[in-house]
């Protein structure tokens, strides 16, 4: 299944770890097993007319207990249903949006 903006499953997780490495996105909300977030996409094209699009697109990870480690779950609201991604992948994006948190 597509998401909002074309990507499939995996590709999509890319650009999630992707946007959250180059600090493009803002959290909403937060508790220990869910983040609401959003990925700020900027479009520029200066060819035939100069504009910028901006696209905010929202997510929910959760995190389940699951015999001593976790299960990650993504959901791009308004988007695609809420699916079980890698551990590793779920991993990282939890990280890094839990160490803007904290700092």
């Amino acid at each position: 299944m597509k998401s909002i903006l074309g990507h499939d499953n995996e590709s999509e997780i890319v650009t999630i770890i992707v946007r959250l490495r180059e600090k493009r996105f803002n959290i909403i909300s937060f508790d220990n097993n869910e983040i609401i977030f959003e990925i700020v996409l900027i479009n520029r094209r200066t060819v035939p007319v100069p504009n910028t699009i901006t696209h905010k697109i929202q997510f929910s990870i959760n995190r389940y207990s699951a015999n001593n480690t976790y299960e990650y779950h993504i959901k791009q609201l308004n988007g695609i249903d809420k699916r079980l991604i890698p551990f590793v992948d779920g991993y990282i994006i939890w990280g890094l949006l839990e160490e803007c948190v904290v700092s």
